[in-house]
């Protein structure tokens, strides 16, 4: 369903105003914690100042600057934390006949953490979040994670539940080219593989094949 919304700025950009919305299908943005952040609403070509209680809608792109982080609450409960540095935009929000709502955002940059609450739809394409980097994409149906861009790879790491980790291009719902990283497993993505790497226990991951990769483990630390 698409989501029909009027800005209204004032002449400082500092201030906007929503018309025609459906709040359920609006992201609350709920906490900014431990610095400053910034948001671009759709259509427009300039960033302004990201406040509490300010809603987020198709389109709008978010940036975590100096240390902030930056908690969202979806309409069902569930939400995603932007770690500093992180640059995040709401693509779309989806509707079905029976009301049941699926978000798609695309991480241009840094960690993202996500609590998504599970999906109430029995059918596994039917995926509740998918969030999409330069390169990778995953979805879920419910579940805890970590995923975010380091360079030319990016990296997911499961707390609870699974998640569907594959190529951007691609169709999640593919048997090839796609892993299910389960909890307290790891798995990536990089330029110039066909398919994500096997997933490995995140432990294992951290002090071998992973333990280069700074910035996602100072990120997704900041995120606990």
């Amino acid at each position: 369903m698409r989501l029909m919304y009027f800005i209204l700025l004032s002449l400082s950009f500092s201030s906007f105003a929503l018309a025609a919305v459906d709040e359920d299908e609006l992201i609350l943005v709920e906490a900014i914690v431990g610095g400053q952040a910034s948001i671009k609403r759709a259509g427009e070509t300039d960033f302004v100042e990201l406040k509490t209680e300010e809603l987020v809608a198709e389109g709008d792109v978010l940036a975590a600057e100096g240390g902030a982080g930056v908690d969202l609450r979806l309409s069902d409960g569930s939400m995603i934390r932007l770690a500093s540095g992180a640059r995040l935009t709401l693509q779309s929000i989806s509707k079905d006949s029976n009301g049941w709502i699926s978000w798609l955002f695309d991480l241009a940059d840094g960690v993202v953490r996500g609590q998504v609450r599970p999906s109430t739809e029995k059918s596994e394409e039917k995926l509740k979040l998918r969030i999409a980097t330069p390169l990778a994409q995953m979805g879920v149906r419910g579940t805890e994670f970590t995923f975010g861009v380091d360079g030319e790879t990016s990296v997911l790491e499961t707390y609870s539940g699974e998640v569907l980790l594959g190529k951007r291009e691609g169709s999640l719902s593919a048997k090839e080219g796609v892993e299910r990283v389960r909890a307290g497993q790891i798995s990536s993505f990089s330029r110039g593989q066909s398919r994500p790497v096997a997933p490995v226990a995140s432990a294992e991951g951290r002090k071998g094949a992973y333990k280069n990769l700074t910035r996602f483990f100072a990120r997704s630390t900041t995120l606990a």
